[in-house]
């Protein structure tokens, strides 16, 4: 089960407010699973959980309907972890914007054009959007298998960063393999 870190839901990641950490054995329940977070605050950690919003011994104050109702201290530390991501965040997003803008040309572009290509095979929607947001580029609109509709980054950051040309695919390369939530931001102070 996917995980996020941040209180809101992140496409198909559960987010903190939809579940209760189960810390030991005590405090256990039969509804509890096991997770990893994926995103945001504790990157990578393994969480076991309960989501259900009948169990109560983790749901005790749920609204009718079952749903979650959270107490003012709750809401108010909710509202104090959305600041302080907004904060973190946009450091982040600044230290990574800057240390794009130094990367420089120093491959043929042969090893170029293969490497921008693999990036967008090995690296997913959750590392593209974040990039995306940060420059501003809206995701396009596509159809897909069995008649879904997606939405696809790959194009439209490929028309960014060509615009700059070889130095500009190198520094959307650098961007997207650079994991802007957890510890890879530490390293761009070597830069």
């Amino acid at each position: 089960m996917k995980l996020s870190g941040n209180y809101s839901n992140d496409d198909d990641l559960i987010g903190r407010s939809s579940y209760h950490e189960i810390a030991g054995r005590k405090d256990g329940c039969d509804h509890q699973e096991s997770g990893i977070v994926v995103s945001g605050e504790g990157l990578g950690h393994k969480k076991v959980f309960c989501r259900a919003p009948e169990c109560e011994k983790h749901w005790v104050r749920s609204a009718p309907g079952g749903h979650y109702k959270p107490t003012k201290q709750e809401l108010a530390a909710r509202k104090k972890q959305r600041e302080d991501d907004a904060k973190k965040k946009a450091a982040a997003d600044k230290r990574v914007l800057e240390a794009v803008a130094k990367v420089k040309w120093p491959m043929s572009e042969k090893h170029l054009d293969v490497l921008f290509d693999l990036v967008f095979r090995r690296f997913g929607y959750s590392y593209l959007q974040p990039v995306a947001t940060r420059h501003g580029v809206k995701a396009v609109k596509t159809k897909r298998k069995y008649g879904y509709m997606g939405r696809d980054l790959e194009k439209p950051l490929v028309e960014m960063a060509e615009k700059n040309g070889k130095t500009g695919k190198l520094q959307l390369i650098f961007e997207i393999a650079l994991e802007t939530q957890g510890s890879d931001v530490k390293v761009l102070k070597n830069l």
